[in-house]
């Protein structure tokens, strides 16, 4: 889902646990940019990640965030898992 949260906030709220998931989340400079406005500098915010239940998330190989992409102002956060993970 879209929560405009970082995963800290996430975190706090307890849902994710709650639900029995973990946030997994790119670590860097984040995956959205806000482009600076009245002289101040763009800054990157972590707003793309994942909630994966518990298991699964043991299976995680990487979360990357793909700076590929051009901001718009979000790019893609991508999840690999190990291979053979069902």
């Amino acid at each position: 889902g879209d929560l405009n949260m970082n995963p800290a906030m996430l975190a706090q709220s307890e849902l994710a646990s709650t639900a029995g998931g973990r946030i997994i989340a790119p670590r860097g400079r984040g995956t959205c940019r806000t482009d600076g406005k009245l002289g101040k500098a763009a800054t990157w915010n972590t707003l793309d990640y994942f909630v994966v239940e518990s298991s699964l998330a043991r299976g995680i190989q990487s979360i990357t965030a793909d700076f590929t992409f051009t901001p718009a102002p979000h790019i893609p956060a991508d999840l690999v898992f190990h291979e053979g993970v069902p």
